[in-house]
């Protein structure tokens, strides 16, 4: 999956917001310890890119065009990608505050601080590393703040129920947006986000490269994310193609490991007389995702 499905992502997200939080029906919070080891696993794999660019760039045989091929999808992802961890930081916030609870939150919150500090750190490239050129520099300049406009529309959406401050860019401009938006419910509210997340698909993330650095855990964090929300949203008409498969690869992939937990100990021990034949055990561990750790 392409960080751009990611952004389209937070834009439905934040779009469904208010509808979520004013209806009864809780966020699931059973994608919570996936969405967290596979954004912390994302987060590992650009700390190693972003180091093996600086010792690449010591290579005085390779070119500056070579060294930006490589390091350009992986900044690109590290920029955008940080719409989604803020906005659904926010909803999160915002929900468990709602209903007294501390279960989507603090992994949401965890994830928002670990993404800003790898934004810190591509930034920090951005300005002071070697092997970027400085028309390389100004289009991710340009891009970063194209984002962050983004990120606190979207972000403002949701505000109104958490606190801007906590989760937007700019706080003042999210302050802004909230006021410009005016309320999230009432006569008028959706029209006025359509023409809001109209204008957001009109200007469209610029030039952004095809290639995807971590395409398998933009799906994992995709798909932890779908799976917590209403699965009446995924009804419809109107729902993007990728978002509507990754909620139903996070129903299939739970309704897996629920059956083997029913089914571990009705199968026969004996490999004899297993059905799945010899090599499979009933006793045999199912796979974990590894737990939180605050």
């Amino acid at each position: 999956m392409h960080v751009a499905e990611l952004v389209q992502l937070a834009a439905f997200v934040a779009a469904q917001g208010p509808a979520i939080l004013a209806g009864s029906q809780r966020l699931a919070s059973e994608g919570a310890e996936r969405y967290w080891a596979a954004a912390k696993c994302r987060f590992d794999r650009w700390g190693r890119e972003l180091k093996q660019h600086q010792r690449r760039s010591t290579d005085a045989d390779l070119a500056t065009s070579l060294l930006w091929f490589l390091l350009r999808p992986v900044l690109e992802e590290i920029l955008c990608g940080e719409t989604l961890s803020r906005v659904w930081a926010a909803l999160a916030a915002a929900h468990d505050r709602q209903h007294n609870t501390q279960e989507l939150e603090p992994v949401a919150r965890s994830v928002m601080i670990g993404h800003l500090e790898a934004r810190h750190r591509a930034l920090e490239l951005m300005l002071h590393g070697p092997g970027l050129g400085t028309d390389h520099a100004l289009y991710l300049n340009r891009l970063r703040r194209r984002v962050e406009q983004w990120t606190d529309l979207l972000v403002a959406h949701v505000a109104p129920l958490s606190d801007p401050a906590e989760f937007a860019l700019d706080a003042g401009r999210a302050a802004r947006f909230v006021k410009e938006l005016g309320p999230t419910a009432g006569p008028g509210a959706t029209r006025r986000w359509a023409v809001a997340l109209g204008a957001l698909q009109a200007s469209r993330l610029p030039g952004l490269d095809i290639r995807s650095p971590n395409a398998d855990l933009n799906a994992a964090i995709a798909a932890a994310i779908a799976s917590g929300l209403p699965p009446t949203l995924f009804d419809g008409t109107g729902v993007p193609r990728s978002l509507w498969l990754a909620r139903m690869y996070a129903v299939s992939d739970d309704a897996q490991q629920q059956l083997a937990r029913l089914t571990a100990d009705e199968w026969p021990a004996s490999e004899q007389d297993s059905p799945l034949g010899g090599s499979w055990r009933a006793d045999a561990p199912q796979p974990r995702w590894p737990r939180f750790r605050p």
